[in-house]
């Protein structure tokens, strides 16, 4: 935008040191983002509007009290059984806020404090998230469709001779974008097709 503007458009953003802090200040100026990734810990201040925001598994973020984060697409927020994700604003008893207008937020394992939200969006902060304090508008429960892991154990019976592949997915395993997997048969993608019986 043109110097001297109220605000300010960005596209992706990616903030890649996993060992300190990444700040997204707009105090002076409304900020407007496509994708933000956050790789290590956050704060985020002022009023800002972001189509994608991500969190990482076992980070700390933390909002500008009596701000709101705009979320126009999707909020990433899993932590996991290992590596929670702490979720709060800087001042404890003062909230801050995230507005979605409409869709569903997925998270789990979440820490949450002081955290409002609102807008037509349904938000589910999981069943293995807490409720630390001072939290409305979310869901202590996961949404629906969301299992955590590969779910429950699963019998496929095949009764003719052709075969049957059965895809597993670590989609939520919520390990972050830095997560590597290995199969029994050495092979290290998010997937892995199962053709026998036993694999």
């Amino acid at each position: 935008n043109a110097l001297g503007s109220d605000s300010l458009t960005y596209h992706d953003v990616i903030f890649l040191d996993s060992l300190y802090t990444s700040i997204v200040s707009s105090n002076q100026v409304y900020c407007s983002f496509n994708n933000v990734h956050f790789m290590g810990n956050g704060n985020i201040n002022g009023n800002n509007t972001f189509d994608t925001l991500s969190f990482e598994p076992g980070k700390t973020y933390q909002l500008q009290s009596s701000r709101t984060q705009t979320i126009t697409g999707q909020l990433n927020i899993r932590g996991n059984n290992c590596f929670p994700l702490t979720l709060k604003t800087y001042l404890q008893g003062s909230q801050a806020t995230i507005f979605k207008a409409s869709g569903t937020v997925s998270g789990d394992f979440i820490l949450m404090r002081d955290m409002n939200a609102t807008g037509g969006a349904t938000f589910y902060a999981g069943n293995n998230s807490t409720d630390l304090s001072n939290n409305i508008g979310w869901i202590f429960n996961n949404a629906p469709g969301y299992v955590y892991g590969l779910g429950v154990d699963t019998i496929v019976m095949v009764c003719d001779s052709g075969s049957k592949n059965y895809l597993l997915n670590t989609i939520n395993f919520n390990a972050g974008s830095n997560a590597t997997y290995l199969w029994q048969d050495g092979s290290t993608d998010t997937t892995f097709i199962v053709t026998d019986s036993g694999n």
